[in-house]
């Protein structure tokens, strides 16, 4: 049986050509040549899945290619420019020190697994994002909604909905929306803080004049009412029965 690239690398590469259809290949790299020996992930396995791929930088955008990367549950480690990123480590950045620094181009490797080799799942690179399918971004506004209008805030509570949601706006990521749906959920997250805490201000602000106005005319009328009663005792009860009415309009603060 003659060695092969793991369809999941393939995947990738297929994406790398669509998305930069005029980057350089120059240090694209898949079997191993003399210089790589095992355990080097481009030597083909006991399956003789070839489980490396090396990427040239040239004409790519290595931020957006590495993000993706980290989203992708076959993905291992990646090498570029003297740095190693390992998944098991949180993909923080690390010194590497080995003889190739991987300047011109980076390595990544998947697990040494038959499922991360035959994981077909897309790396949501195909698509650039100035070419976005704006009724793809108008469903995920949609979708935004939609989860307000269900639950009176932004928060899916039910696990079922919560999976439809989750599912739809990872379906939108691998059209080519660049985000996965937690990242997007987050951000929707942040948006809807934003707007609460400015709904709570304009509710305070229109309870204060609420109450300045309602307690100056309350005032004014029991005073019609109660020619002979102090204006102290008048006040104090205004402001009293206003602040009782108002305190039901409040919102809960449990």
């Amino acid at each position: 049986m003659a060695w092969y690239l793991a369809p999941s690398l393939a995947v990738l590469r297929s994406e790398l050509d669509q998305r930069w259809p005029r980057r350089d290949r120059t240090s694209d790299g898949t079997i191993g040549d003399e210089f790589h020996t095992p355990p080097s992930d481009h030597i083909p396995n006991g399956r003789e899945s070839v489980n490396a791929l090396d990427v040239d930088a040239d004409g790519i955008d290595f931020g957006v290619v590495f993000a993706a990367i980290k989203r992708h549950p076959s993905a291992r480690y990646l090498i570029y420019r003297h740095r190693l990123y390992h998944r098991l480590r949180g993909w923080r950045e690390e010194p590497y020190s080995g003889k190739n620094p991987h300047t011109g181009h980076f390595h990544l490797s998947i697990d040494q697994s038959r499922t991360a080799e035959q994981d077909r799942r897309p790396w949501g690179l195909a698509t650039p994002e100035e070419e976005l399918d704006m009724d793809k971004l108008a469903e995920l506004e949609a979708l935004a909604r939609l989860d307000l209008g269900r639950n009176h805030g932004w928060r899916v509570r039910d696990e079922t909905w919560q999976r439809a949601i989750t599912d739809r706006l990872d379906a939108l990521m691998r059209a080519g929306a660049g985000e996965s749906a937690g990242e997007i959920l987050a951000r929707i997250d942040q948006r809807a803080a934003e707007l609460a805490a400015g709904q709570a201000r304009i509710r305070a602000e229109i309870l204060a004049d609420l109450n300045a106005g309602l307690g100056a005319a309350l005032v004014n009328a029991l005073r019609e009412e109660l020619g002979d009663v102090a204006d102290e005792r008048l006040v104090a009860a205004a402001d009293a029965g206003v602040r009782r009415a108002l305190s039901s309009l409040a919102p809960d603060q449990g």
